[in-house]
């Protein structure tokens, strides 16, 4: 390792001592680019994404739980023409955590529900086809909502949260409370 590190340092010196040619073979690339103060606007079921944005959950029967679903978009709107696609990812705030990467743990203190968990599920763009949303933070392909393709600098991000209890055990009534922060990535 060292022998590469001295011999990449004399090869660079040598270079340095080269006098540049000039002709043909030479070139200039030019660079431009914009400095924005922000991005792109983006609003949580039609209501801007100040902080926090609150989503409130379906009051559910304990025997219902499963079987009840509520849907959000994330709207992402006037990005400059330069911005081409867009894409989310996610991860438990607030001091929150989650198991296995896809289940948001419950954070309510005061008479917390059991045994129940907070998923995410996307709507691929155009389709009602699911999949699961990581809510870790980690880049992983298939399970980070797929890019959108901006129209006329806005796209739709289409998603459900669905209470969850994969560890089996006893489920209980209860109050439940998570949060998650989303981070934009823009091409």
């Amino acid at each position: 390792m060292l022998f590469t590190r001295l011999s990449l340092a004399a090869l660079l010196a040598a270079a340095g001592s080269q006098p540049a040619l000039a002709g043909p073979n030479s070139g200039i690339i030019q660079f431009e680019g914009e400095v924005l103060a922000s991005t792109c606007t983006i609003s949580v079921n039609g209501e801007e994404a100040s902080n926090p944005v609150t989503v409130t959950l379906e009051d559910v029967l304990i025997g219902e739980v499963f079987r009840k679903r509520t849907d959000f978009s994330i709207d992402v709107a006037d990005c400059p023409s330069s911005v081409r696609w867009v894409y989310a990812t996610f991860k438990a705030a607030n001091g929150g955590t989650v198991t296995d990467g896809y289940y948001l743990d419950n954070l309510a203190t005061l008479n917390p529900a059991k045994h129940v968990w907070l998923e995410f599920l996307y709507l691929r763009d155009g389709s009602s086809s699911e999949g699961w949303v990581r809510l870790d933070g980690q880049y992983v392909p298939e399970y980070v909502p797929d890019y959108l393709n901006l129209k006329d600098g806005a796209a739709r991000m289409r998603f459900i949260a669905k209470y969850s209890a994969p560890y089996g055990g006893l489920v209980t009534v209860g109050s439940y409370e998570g949060a998650v922060e989303v981070a934009f990535r823009y091409n």
